[in-house]
């Protein structure tokens, strides 16, 4: 009886053993799922057989407390909680990259995947999967790494980043003009920020600061609005971040020139005369090269704004396309404020006007040898139907509407008759004339 009783008690004795390892079995599985839904349980269980190695991350301050461990599988819920509380520190500034580098402690059983790395908060900072972290604005965030195995147990470190405020690095600041010329009475004109180094910062630049090295001469809003003052030079600071450019101002006086009155543009003859009339099927980058003149002060070589075609954005000028009264008020405005206008014109029939040397209908202005102007018959019009002509407008007649602006309101500067015998030569536009469906306008940036 004796034995019997032995062997039915080492029987329970063994249940109750397997009973244990299948509870613990299951224990595992349950934590393993909720850890990595999807995983097979089975083969999760498998690879906690051996031990699951602790994430750490290089490039931050390492936790004091408490140091990370290997553990064993079956203390996973230990290392759950060792992780939870090792959490590594960054500080970085606004604007500026850290890296962290996320490395085992020893080598991973199974097959380890990609560590993949989240922010709590990216309008704080983020973080690429290869764990470069970029501060946005100030503030507090979490940034984890998560690794996985093959068999879908994972493992996270985390790091607590703070991000202190600071100015976009830039180091040169791009202005509109780096040159004005204004005329005194005139509206002025508007001097901004259209670019920075690195150029990525750029959306983000504030306002900058502006200051005039003689007031007299040209004030300076807080827009960067110029209004002329009286006739001399200053110099134009704009501000930012320890950063700064300049742009030079001439302010002349409000010339009234001509005979009935027509109000032009302060500008050297003489300069003008020295670059001459245009090469053949050249007549943009003449009229480029006489704005340029007369907003610089000296003689335009037109160096860099020819390629087979003129460019505009190297001399400054950029396009402005619309209905006929808009581009007037443009043209109007624009020569109050002290710049010239590169107008494109049209070959197009205009009532009592040829196309050649014997137009007669209007009339146009030749510098005389007493300092005056002369007048004689000859109007501008545009000679070839398919690239039309470009002029520079310089002026209008002082008994101008603006309020009803004519194209025959506007004089300019023709680069195929800037001169004639030595004289230069104003042409009048003629209504009609102004090509509203090609590029009308060129106005100065």
């Amino acid at each position: 009886m004796r034995p019997m009783m032995q062997f039915f008690r080492r029987r329970a004795v063994y249940a109750l053993l397997a009973a244990a390892v299948l509870l613990a079995a299951a224990v595992l599985g349950l934590r393993a799922a909720r850890r990595a839904p999807g995983a097979e349980a089975g083969a999760v269980s498998a690879a906690r057989s051996a031990p699951v190695t602790a994430l750490a991350l290089g490039g931050a301050a390492a936790p004091a407390q408490p140091a990370l461990r290997t553990l064993a599988a079956s203390s996973l819920a230990a290392l759950e909680d060792d992780m939870a509380q090792a959490r590594y520190t960054l500080t970085v500034d606004r604007y500026a990259d850290a890296r962290l580098e996320a490395f085992t402690v020893e080598g991973w059983q199974g097959s380890m995947a990609a560590v993949r790395y989240e922010s709590s908060d990216e309008r704080v900072c983020t973080v690429d999967q290869t764990g470069l972290v970029t501060g946005v604005g100030p503030g507090s965030a979490v940034i984890t790494a998560t690794a996985a195995d093959g068999a879908g147990a994972s493992v996270s470190a985390r790091c607590d980043v703070t991000v202190n405020d600071a100015d976009p690095p830039i180091t040169a600041l791009t202005l509109v003009r780096s040159k004005a010329t204004l005329r005194m009475g005139g509206t002025g004109s508007d001097l901004t920020v259209t670019g920075c180094e690195p150029a990525v910062y750029f959306d983000v630049l504030e306002t900058p600061v502006y200051t005039s090295s003689d007031e007299g001469v040209c004030t300076v809003d807080a827009t960067g609005h110029l209004p002329a003052g009286a006739p001399g030079q200053a110099v134009v600071t704009v501000s930012l971040y320890g950063v700064s450019a300049q742009c030079a101002v001439t302010v002349k006086d409000v010339e009234v020139r001509l005979s009935g009155g027509v109000e032009l543009l302060p500008f050297s003859a003489a300069d003008l005369l020295a670059i001459g009339n245009q090469t053949a099927g050249r007549c943009s980058w003449y009229a480029l090269r006489y704005a340029r003149t007369i907003l610089d002060g000296q003689i335009c070589s037109g160096a860099g704004m020819w390629n087979g075609g003129v460019i505009w954005s190297a001399g400054g000028y950029t396009d402005y396309s619309a209905g006929l009264a808009d581009c007037l008020n443009r043209l109007y405005s624009e020569l109050n404020a002290g710049r010239p206008v590169i107008v494109h014109l049209q070959n197009t029939y205009v009532a009592g006007a040829a196309k050649h040397a014997n137009r007669v209908s209007t009339y146009e202005y030749q510098a005389n040898g007493a300092g005056g102007w002369n007048i004689v018959e000859y109007p501008h019009i545009a000679t070839s139907s398919y690239y039309g002509h470009w002029v520079c407008v310089v002026g209008y007649a002082a008994d101008a509407d603006p309020a009803n602006l004519k194209e025959s309101d506007f004089f300019a500067l023709d680069p195929a008759r800037i001169s004639v015998n030595g004289a230069l030569t104003l042409p009048r536009l003629l209504d009609g004339t102004i090509w509203t469906a090609n590029s009308p306008l060129k106005v100065a940036r």
